[in-house]
């Protein structure tokens, strides 16, 4: 138990402490290899916390505290991955494209932290989402900022829009002070009025942003003592029976007014003297409206559902505020269901919207499938599938909708930025289609260079993805070919098991051959088994290079000579290469030691004729007067005519030779 406690232990080490490790990206590809750092550290630690829950089950050990701190872990990664977003929209080296795509994809990251990754799952979500929505609209924060230091000289000017939309924001703070803004214009009766609706919202119980079971509680009580305030003081705003509209009657007073009709007829006069100085002479309209702004005020935060659905900007601003003030304590898994409820919620403002409207319901799904870019699909989704939200239930050999997503980032990794490292870093983490995934990547996609394809080989190799690694061999040696490195890419094509290629490639080595008469550009010839069953150039040029091992290195003159008549009588080769074979053949003609008996000379003068007789002729020959000068240097100045007679003669004399011994 204590080493099994000891591997849960070290798998956590990943999770803490790495965050200096992770630089400060300026760019958007510099932010995916930031991001991949993470996602690797991710990995590994879940990789190695499955083994030692493994482990446990398998002794029927039931580790609650180990549950807990994987699900912190994955808080951890979460909150990583979301302030390296943030990091990166402070960067100048990134187009205005670019950090709005990324803004949206930092919102959304961040709703999803908040639902689905808290560090305290207890805590209240409301404060979170205020803040949350507060960093949506950071326009209409400035204009609240604006407002508030602007003095409001008239009533019949009062902001009474941005008062209402910041209480629907829940910014109180706001609130009180643009009311307070307010009181300094307004004649006594009026002040008070609004002094004891901000004085209400001053005294509204703070959420508690830790909390346990009985925090919670003692919240919960302080929060209904205040909303009866709340209500109570709504009836009083209320100019048919409200407490104002009885004070402006008698002022000065406070009280109920006598029924004596004399007392009533003697103090007309004086008591509309007095309430117009007590109201100041305020017209009945603004009266009114004075009063319903006030009284939408208190019904706001009073969480009346009708009120807060017709100011709210949109339907996020109304769910929102309702959570705030009807349903403070809400559970997380319940706001789908708050939401379902409310008919006057319009989701289809914007994409963005849809996809706001979809993670606050709960439906993870569908709003994965909303999500862009695919950077933000593949790690929500991979992180998400850490939790019990995702019930993701895929056959044995389907893959899973994490999997897909990381397919699809990987697409775009290679496509829009040949980030072949990165994609096939995600793709390998992908179990059941992985390696054919990168292999289908390697098809459908253009290398760029042959450099960039001999990397994804390498890296293939390294990671035992066989599949890719052919199908990455074939890319790389059709790149290698509009390199023109003919040699490089017969070893790749037989790696790939591409046999018609690499003969194409072996006949493109014994053209350049022809043409410099360069050896060296031979010696890198791989040898393979597959050289026995060639039916073309790649078996040739195998030959040839033994040839020139057995003439050259060992000196072993009557193996050479061997090798060469079975070269130049094989129906492999091609008439092309007969005028090097004819020359290199030279050199064991006009020696003392006769190398070629009488059939295989007579082969060769047969070759010889040919090419004097061939449709390509002047080709041929132009390739031996080429060809001559790595062979017989005495001769290099001859013409093509001078060289053949001296084949001729040098075969004549062999013949007679090998005729008469």
């Amino acid at each position: 138990m204590d080493s099994l406690k000891h591997d849960l232990d070290s798998a956590l080490i990943p999770a803490s402490g790495r965050l200096d490790m992770i630089d400060q990206p300026t760019t958007v590809i510099e932010f995916y290899r930031e991001s991949f750092k993470i996602f690797e550290s991710c990995q590994q630690y879940f990789g190695r916390a499955r083994e030692a829950n493994t482990k446990l089950n398998m002794l029927k050990i039931d580790d609650n505290n180990e549950t807990e701190e994987m699900r912190r872990n994955v808080t951890k990664f979460a909150k990583r991955y979301s302030e390296l977003i943030s990091r990166l929209l402070t960067s100048e080296h990134i187009s205005s494209e670019e950090k709005k795509l990324f803004e949206e994809a930092y919102s959304i990251w961040r709703l999803c932290e908040i639902l689905y990754f808290p560090e305290d799952p207890i805590s209240p979500i409301a404060p979170d989402l205020l803040s949350w929505l507060e960093m949506q609209d950071t326009d209409f924060v400035s204009e609240v900022e604006a407002t508030i230091a602007q003095p409001i000289d008239d009533l019949e000017n009062i902001p009474w829009d941005v008062i209402q939309r910041a209480t629907i924001h829940g910014n109180l703070a706001a609130v009180s002070a643009l009311l307070e803004t307010i009181t300094d214009t307004c004649p006594d009766f009026y002040r008070n009025m609004v002094f004891d609706v901000r004085q209400l919202i001053d005294d509204k119980p703070d959420l508690p942003t830790k909390a346990n079971v009985a925090i919670i509680a003692s919240y919960v009580r302080a929060w209904r003592i205040w909303d009866q305030g709340i209500q109570d003081k709504i009836l009083a705003l209320d100019p048919q029976w409200g407490e104002y509209e009885q004070h402006s009657e008698n002022p000065e007073h406070g009280s109920q007014q006598s029924n004596d009709s004399d007392y009533e007829d003697d103090n007309e006069s004086v008591g509309e003297k007095n309430n117009a100085a007590y109201r100041g002479d305020i017209d009945d309209s603004v009266d009114k409206l004075i009063r319903d702004h006030l009284i939408e005020i208190l019904e706001i935060v009073n969480g009346n559902h009708d009120t807060i659905w017709r100011l709210s900007k949109d339907w996020l601003e109304g769910v929102i505020a309702i959570i705030i003030y009807a349903q403070p304590t809400i559970d997380r898994s319940d706001i789908g269901e708050l939401i379902s409820r409310n008919d006057g919620i319009n989701s289809s403002t914007s994409p963005l919207m849809d996809i706001y409207h979809s993670f606050l319901s709960f439906d993870i799904p569908l709003g994965l499938s909303l999500c862009r870019p695919w950077w933000l699909t593949a790690h929500l989704d991979d992180l998400l599938k850490y939790t019990d939200l995702l019930n993701d239930q895929c056959e044995a050999e389907e893959a899973s909708m994490d999997e897909y997503s990381k397919a699809e980032y990987a697409r775009h990794l290679v496509e829009r930025y040949q980030e072949w490292p990165l994609a096939i870093g995600y793709l390998s983490c992908c179990p059941t289609h992985g390696s054919e995934w990168i292999s289908e990547l390697v098809q459908t996609t253009k290398f760029t260079s042959a450099q960039m394809a001999d990397d994804v080989y390498t890296l293939c190799s390294q990671k035992g993805i066989k599949e890719a690694a052919g199908s990455i061999s074939a890319a790389l040696a059709d790149q290698l070919m509009v390199d023109k490195k003919y040699s490089e890419a017969i070893r790749h094509y037989l790696e790939a098991d591409e046999i018609g290629k690499a003969e194409d490639a072996s006949s493109k080595v014994l053209d350049e051959y022809l043409a410099t008469g360069q050896i060296e550009m031979l010696k890198n010839i791989p040898q393979s088994e597959d050289c026995h069953t060639s039916n073309g150039c790649y078996w040739v040029l195998i030959e040839y290079n033994e040839f020139h091992r057995l003439y050259k290195q060992r000196g072993d003159y009557e193996k050479a000579a061997k090798v060469l008549s079975k070269i130049m009588n094989s129906q492999k080769t091609p008439m092309k290469f007969w005028p090097a074979l004819l020359l290199d053949a030279l050199v064991f003609l006009e020696g003392e030691e006769m190398y070629f008996d009488e059939e295989q000379t007579y082969k060769m003068m047969g070759c010889l004729e040919d090419l004097t007789m061939d449709e390509d002729k002047e080709q041929y020959l132009q390739s031996l007067k080429v060809r001559i000068k790595h062979v017989k240097a005495d001769a290099s100045d001859k013409d093509a005519d001078s060289i053949v007679e001296m084949l001729r003669f040098a075969l004549s004399r062999n013949l007679a030779r090998s005729v008469s011994h």
